[in-house]
């Protein structure tokens, strides 16, 4: 009960820190759609990368992709329409940054 306050109060002054890195202020209720902010920030805190999407867009589904065969009319399509204006650049940003946190973890 007494780790589980500390880490709120650590995230609730953590989110009050970031917020003057962001463009607009972070809030304890901001969520991706999904997941809580304040839940992605535990345990690394400012060394955590946010980015303006919901969720559906980190995974790929910020916009219509026409399916090319099959029985789906779609290959993506923007899942939780949130209007984020995540992009094609963004999306590839964000991926080469996680496969980098990657490839640097794994050693020779």
């Amino acid at each position: 009960m007494i780790e589980s306050r500390l880490r709120n109060t650590f995230l609730c002054s953590l989110i009050c820190s970031l917020s003057f890195l962001c463009s607009q202020p972070l809030e304890i209720w901001d969520n991706d759609g999904i997941v809580n902010t304040a839940a992605m920030l535990w345990p690394d805190g400012l060394d955590t990368r946010l980015v303006r999407a919901d969720h559906g867009d980190i995974i790929g589904h910020y916009r219509l992709v026409q399916a090319i065969g099959g029985a789906r009319e779609y290959h993506t399509y923007d899942l939780l329409r949130s209007d984020s204006g995540f992009t094609d650049a963004q999306f590839s940003a964000v991926w080469q940054d996680v496969f980098s946190f990657c490839a640097a973890g794994a050693g020779p």
